[in-house]
């Protein structure tokens, strides 16, 4: 080499000084003078690099992806290891190698959000892990509602024995068995248990869809509960209805008119017969329909005073009849006297008859 290109022209072992530190390259252990021996140094006479991770002639500060990973190194949490490329948790382990990746103290294979810290289990399969689902078991019951939220096939516990209603045999826990017990759910704290052990709340007698301890009228009849109670007649039979004679919703127990006549019952004679209020001679048929009303053997039609049984004719109109018939005998009287003398005769028997006749007429 020439001494013009020889930088150690008085030295046959040296030519070169990379780094210009007076030391020849041949001696010199650090040829670039990066502080990194050659014999570590990816790039001895590269200042800029020292190591090529992966080994592609591409220094690590150059590098985008300095493992060769396929991932950038500033998307890398181990931008120098191959192996790994995620620290889920921050704990300096990649997943690759961590058997607990989010760090939520569940081994990632007992885990079924190995990358979420907040979730652990999903029990209904449904890709929402438990906490964050408000069904955690799918059965169509919010978990607040859910007597059992992580078990499908049950949702409710009546009597709170950690035994599910589904699986429980006595849900009211009252000793009788499901099967034998017509309402499994009843509790002592509940109204009106009729004999087959059900509640009015369990009931719903006219089906409806209002529960007998909602429902004002239970059988459907049209009277309120509590108006036949009064009336004497059952609330949860249809067929057990108040008479009321009038129907103005007001049973005969308690209605003061029951034919609704206008006449009150303790006055009425026929409290059931709007059409009669009054029986005078008490023979059992009303004064409208009787057609004797003082039963003295005159019809009313020919009775001055149908209503008096002592008397049937009017004094007053007598007199006058009386009077009248005196009259017309004295001059029939009169006239036949006449007749006879004319005829020197005396009155025959057949006229003085024909005159009493004439009287009673």
């Amino acid at each position: 080499m020439s001494d013009s290109l020889d930088l150690f022209p008085l030295n046959s072992s040296e030519w070169a000084d990379y780094d210009s530190d007076g030391i020849g390259d041949n001696a010199d252990s650090d040829d670039d003078g990066d502080g990194v021996l050659d014999d570590e140094d990816a790039f001895p006479l590269d200042s800029s690099e020292t190591l090529d991770t992966d080994s592609d002639g591409l220094g690590n500060n150059a590098d985008s992806d300095d493992d060769g990973d396929g991932v950038q190194d500033s998307q890398d949490a181990f931008p120098l290891d191959s192996l790994e490329t995620i620290d889920t948790d921050s704990d300096g382990v990649g997943d690759n190698s961590d058997s607990d990746d989010d760090g939520d103290g569940v081994p990632d294979e007992q885990d079924a959000f190995p990358k979420s810290p907040a979730e652990s289990i999903d029990t209904d399969g449904d890709g929402l892990g438990n906490n964050a689902d408000t069904d955690d078991d799918g059965d169509g019951t919010l978990d607040d509602d859910d007597a059992f939220p992580l078990n499908s096939n049950e949702t409710s516990d009546f009597d709170l024995d950690g035994i599910g209603d589904n699986a429980d045999t006595d849900d009211d826990d009252d000793g009788v068995t499901d099967s034998n017990d017509a309402c499994p759910t009843t509790t002592s704290l509940m109204d009106s248990v009729d004999s087959s052990g059900c509640a009015a709340q369990q009931r719903d007698t006219d089906s409806d869809g209002v529960s007998d301890d909602l429902d004002a009228d239970d059988d459907g009849d049209g009277w309120l509960d509590q108006e036949e109670i009064t009336c004497g007649t059952s609330s949860t039979d249809a067929s057990s209805m108040p008479v009321d004679t009038d129907s103005d919703q007001i049973c005969n127990v308690i209605d003061d008119d029951d034919d609704g006549d206008g006449v009150i019952d303790s006055e009425d004679a026929f409290p059931l017969d709007p059409s009669e209020t009054s029986d005078f001679d008490m023979d059992g048929v009303g004064d409208n329909e009787d057609s004797d009303d003082d039963n003295d053997g005159v019809l009313d039609s020919s009775d001055a005073y149908p209503f008096d049984s002592t008397r049937t004719f009017d004094e007053g109109v007598l007199m006058v009849t009386v009077s009248m018939g005196s009259i017309l005998i004295t001059g029939l009287l009169a006239s036949s006297l006449m007749s006879s003398r004319k005829d020197r005769n005396k009155p025959q028997n057949q006229d003085i008859q024909g005159m009493i006749e004439a009287l009673e007429r």
